[in-house]
């Protein structure tokens, strides 16, 4: 069988089954069904198998005086939160303080450019920064804040001034 057969085959069934259903109840219904909606004066008989569960039925209204309900109460579904736990007390732990670290210089702002030796035996230096080039001798502040301290065995010594910090640029060979 194919697919479509199937299907065919399982609503054709289904037809079947909701028809019997509906001849059966049509045989099984009480007399009182077929009173007219027009003569509701007598009573109508409930069998025993379709009375509803007793907390179904209503209960009886309890008459209440107007003046004495107020209508226009504000109501409210704010529910307050449990109280917070008791609060423990934290150990006290002590904590050991330590001294700040020792400040350290900025990296040195100035780029190698070259160097050569003078006429008279001092060493000529070149750096560069921001696209301006400096020409300086040992010994002699850079920009206010660097001094140069030596040049040899391809490192270049300067001192930070404001820490009193020395510190090394290497630039290659002697």
């Amino acid at each position: 069988m194919t697919k479509l057969q199937i299907r065919w085959a399982f609503a054709l069934v289904s037809c079947a089954l909701i028809g019997l259903v509906m001849f059966l109840r049509a045989d099984l219904t009480d007399d009182a069904s077929e009173k007219s909606l027009t003569d509701l004066s007598a009573p109508v008989r409930v069998s025993g198998a379709h009375k509803p569960a007793p907390e179904l039925l209503l209960k009886k209204r309890v008459e209440v005086p107007l003046d004495e309900v107020d209508l226009f109460q504000i109501k409210h579904w704010f529910v307050p939160p449990p109280p917070p736990p008791a609060a423990k007390p934290m150990p006290v732990v002590p904590v050991e303080v330590l001294p700040p670290p020792e400040p350290v210089p900025p990296p040195f702002p100035y780029v190698f450019v070259g160097a050569y030796d003078n006429l008279n035996g001092t060493m000529i230096i070149h750096l560069s920064m921001a696209n301006k080039l400096y020409s300086v001798k040992v010994g002699e502040v850079l920009g206010g804040t660097y001094r140069i301290e030596a040049f040899k065995d391809g490192q270049l010594s300067m001192m930070y001034l404001p820490l009193n910090k020395i510190q090394t640029l290497a630039i290659g060979d002697k």
